[in-house]
């Protein structure tokens, strides 16, 4: 059983990451211009992976405009990413605490992307 990360050029000339499981190939990575970026790359998954959530892309996305604000203060918590001026809110996302929220959206605020907190509160009306 042996784990190994795999920095491989690709026929474009491109530097890319294979993630491999006794031999098998798990995952690989786009393509990098820079040998170092790839590095980067598996220096951030080992750092980020263990705590990283499953974000499920088959299933509808939530909805925030559905819900209006309650007394009782919001239920969860989602995270907002805006990335080349586009928004969404990423399915699969959902926190029960704003401090886990926070901590998720700051390591998902990588490589271009913007991530903010959305409180979420039951319906009201």
């Amino acid at each position: 059983m042996k784990y190994i990360f795999e920095i491989y050029k690709d026929k474009a000339g491109e530097f890319r990451v294979r993630f491999k499981y006794n031999g098998e190939v798990m995952f690989s990575s786009e393509g990098y211009a820079s040998k170092q970026s790839a590095i980067n790359l598996i220096k951030s998954v080992k750092m980020n992976a263990p705590d990283a959530p499953i974000e499920d892309t088959t299933r509808p996305q939530p909805s925030v405009k559905k819900t209006t604000k309650s007394k009782d203060g919001p239920v969860a918590w989602l995270i907002r990413e805006t990335m080349a001026g586009k928004s969404r809110i990423l399915a699969g996302s959902v926190y029960m605490t704003a401090k886990a929220a926070k901590i998720a959206a700051e390591r998902k605020s990588i490589y271009g992307r913007i991530c903010e907190v959305v409180p979420v509160y039951e319906k009201t009306e």
